[in-house]
């Protein structure tokens, strides 16, 4: 979802990104999120379903690349630990 609304979003120009808030109870929202066959009642809604299905999307982003990190840095010391010198033996 993340890249899907990068792409739509790119080329806007920032300032129509930052609205001035409206006076009275009424939401400030930055842009309008629809959900291509949902029914949602009111606008907030799909707002903050966007930012909570975009914020999870990041997360499992970076856990994974933390996951991913943390191999190689036990594959790598796993390497180190079973190189041998020239004569054959275990280097320590």
């Amino acid at each position: 979802m993340f890249t899907q609304a990068y792409e739509q979003m790119k080329d806007i120009d920032a300032g129509i990104l930052r609205p001035s808030q409206p006076p009275g109870a009424e939401p400030h929202l930055s842009f309008e999120v629809y959900f291509k066959g949902e029914d949602v009642v009111g606008m907030g809604g799909p707002y903050r379903q966007f930012f909570s299905d975009v914020s999870q999307e990041l997360q499992m982003v970076s856990q994974e690349a933390a996951q991913s990190a943390e191999g190689r840095a036990e594959d790598d010391q796993g390497q180190v630990e079973g190189e041998q010198d020239g004569a054959g033996r275990r280097a320590r």
